[in-house]
């Protein structure tokens, strides 16, 4: 989601085969695919609904460890539930069915690499967005916290609790019983301020 084309990073496409849709930049794919979705197909039908968060530090690079991660917010406790259980849990309790799920925290297809990207899309969300960054070696760049721009001085390298703690806040359960039960340690001061509406490529400005 926010592509190299430099040597050493990859061997499919150089710097001026990357393509944009709208304001949201991506790996060509076509032409290395054999079937499914390519990039090209897919941002050229959702890119103005999406918005994509790079440089999103997982911290370790073992698949399952950064799978549940991503999945719950917490990388040392195995007791949390994923944010869809726990949205489940607080607004369908009345339901039949609430939630579903394959098992396996619904599996991300993490890669081997401490450091991803994320894309959101629905309800709420503003998209054709794009926030956060990685340098040439594909290492995050902290942000700041109020303005989302980024700042390597003074920022912060956003994980994924950080995502779950504006996750809860935008279905409105962050004063749930049940994510009382489950907190994060995210101080005031590093929560993404208006991560969901904010102003349009913000991982332009420094």
């Amino acid at each position: 989601m926010d592509p190299k084309g430099v040597a050493g990073i990859n061997r499919l496409y150089e710097d001026g085969d990357i393509q944009t849709e709208g304001n949201i930049c991506f790996a060509p794919t076509a032409k290395h695919i054999v079937e499914g979705m390519s990039n090209e197909q897919f941002f050229s039908k959702y890119a103005s609904e999406l918005l994509v968060f790079n440089g999103l530090d997982y911290f370790i690079n073992n698949h399952s460890p950064c799978s549940r991660y991503m999945a719950t917010g917490s990388l040392d406790r195995l007791a949390y539930p994923t944010f869809a259980a726990l949205v489940a849990a607080c607004h369908g309790q009345t339901c039949p069915l609430s939630f579903l799920t394959s098992g396996n925290y619904s599996a991300t297809g993490k890669d081997h690499w401490s450091i991803g990207s994320m894309m959101f899309m629905g309800p709420g969300i503003r998209g054709n967005r794009s926030v956060g960054a990685t340098d040439d070696g594909q290492f995050a760049v902290p942000i700041h916290s109020q303005t989302l721009g980024l700042d390597r001085e003074n920022g912060i390298r956003v994980r994924p609790e950080h995502i779950h703690v504006a996750l809860r806040e935008l279905v409105g359960i962050s004063d749930h019983e049940y994510c009382r039960q489950f907190p994060f340690k995210v101080k005031d001061g590093e929560k993404l301020k208006d991560l969901w509406t904010g102003a349009i490529n913000v991982k332009a400005v420094e």
